[in-house]
């Protein structure tokens, strides 16, 4: 009569591990699965460069539509330049001095005495952003969630 007991409950018990597991059959078995969990996309980590500069630089609003503008400009020239493949190289330097000072003007006329001011930002910032961040001392690392598969037995 134990033995019924104990075949009945150790039965149920397999019944109910074997019945709860999820179905592993499409991967491959004893591989553990890892998860990386890590901050929402899209959130902002700074300021935008146009705001930086607008705080930087004193800025009005309209002197920063003005310089976007500008810029967008610019870089849809540079982005032609490079598919025409006449931006890179020696042959294309003055082409590049060109644009530059093109852009410089254009910039100047918006911003006058506050033009050497925007070089310069935008060489730090640039500065800023190409740098690999160093890792700030007890910074966390993203979690990584583990879930160990076992191996059913033959």
């Amino acid at each position: 009569m134990k033995i019924a007991k104990y075949l009945i409950l150790s039965l149920l018990v397999f019944g109910f591990m074997t019945s709860c597991k999820p179905d592993n059959k499409s991967k491959k078995p004893g591989k553990a699965k890892t998860t990386q969990v890590s901050k929402k996309k899209g959130a902002k980590k700074g300021p935008s460069i146009w705001a930086a500069m607008k705080k930087k630089l004193s800025l009005s609003d309209d002197q920063v539509k003005k310089v976007q503008a500008i810029s967008s400009k610019y870089n849809k020239k540079v982005s032609e330049l490079k598919k025409a493949k006449k931006w890179d190289g020696d042959k294309n330097k003055k082409v590049r001095e060109k644009v530059g000072k093109d852009r410089i003007a254009e910039i100047r006329k918006v911003l006058g005495t506050k033009t050497e001011s925007y070089q310069k930002f935008m060489k730090d910032w640039t500065a800023k952003k190409s740098k690999p961040k160093a890792k700030k001392k007890g910074a966390k690392k993203p979690v990584k969630k583990t879930t160990k598969k076992v191996q059913k037995k033959k």
